[in-house]
């Protein structure tokens, strides 16, 4: 328990992580061994933005919803565009929006084809990066709590852990 981890202790890992410390623990194990920062995350792979949430990283948990509604406005313009759908939004705002592109075009169809490969890339760096990423994250925030010499066993549990909150929040956003 004593075992030092880019200068944070385990028992304080373990403390921060909260829940599920037989699966994080030993991943972070790994990540400090190997110095591989490639680790599968299934939940990153599913929801990313929503593990990002349930672990309160909450800078990744925007980042990365941002990065998916940008890369989700090719599908959406092209699904206005079409005619039995564009019928029922005539005089709409969204057919306004949807009149702005031309997806017909080889600059759309660029464009579209790039957001499409930026989503398989978001999530192949989510899954295989969020272990490492939430290791960062973890030792990151411990050390802050340190500096500010309010490294407690029960301000590190409160600053790590879970929140069911932010993951309820991020389901209901849509």
């Amino acid at each position: 328990p004593e075992e030092e981890y880019d200068g944070v202790k385990l028992s304080e890992l373990a403390d921060f992580v909260g829940n599920n410390t037989y699966y994080y623990l030993p991943m972070f194990k790994r990540v400090k061994d190997t110095k591989h920062k490639m680790t599968l995350n299934f939940s990153a792979v599913i929801a990313p933005t929503l593990y990002f949430a349930y672990r309160k990283m909450y800078l990744l948990m925007v980042l990365c919803f941002l990065l998916k509604l940008l890369i989700s406005i090719p599908p959406f313009v092209v699904m206005l565009s079409n005619p039995e759908f564009s019928a029922e939004i005539a005089n709409t705002f969204l057919a306004k929006f949807a009149n702005c592109f031309n997806i017909k075009s080889s600059y759309f169809e660029l464009v579209s084809n790039i957001s499409a490969i930026l989503s398989y890339v978001i999530i192949f760096v989510t899954g295989a990066f969020s272990n490492w990423m939430y290791y960062k994250h973890a030792v990151n925030k411990i050390k802050k709590l340190k500096n500010a010499e309010k490294a407690t066993k029960e301000t590190i549990k409160a600053k790590g852990g879970v929140s069911q909150l932010s993951l309820i929040l991020m389901i209901a956003a849509p």
